[in-house]
């Protein structure tokens, strides 16, 4: 199991999650339909653990909900290929 982030621009502003890296790439390609993000949280950045707010996440997602916002960042987004 090797993690990497997944990782969207919406509205100016940065979005990551923390994923399975083969889970990830499968979700996208369509192979599978569930994906979760370790500890199901939102990042402005990862890597220094800056956390999204609610209020960011529901002008660019309309919603709250990290298990379909990480849908959402996995298959419009970039997966990166290392961490």
């Amino acid at each position: 199991m090797t993690n990497t982030t997944a990782r969207i621009k919406k509205n100016g502003m940065n979005f990551e999650v923390i994923v399975d890296m083969d889970e990830a790439l499968k979700f996208k390609k369509g192979e599978s339909d569930f994906i979760q993000a370790e500890g199901d949280f939102i990042f402005s950045d990862a890597k220094k653990g800056f956390k999204s707010g609610n209020n960011d996440l529901e002008v660019a997602f309309g919603t709250t909900d990290p298990s379909e916002i990480t849908k959402i960042i996995v298959k419009q987004g970039e997966i990166r290929e290392k961490n």
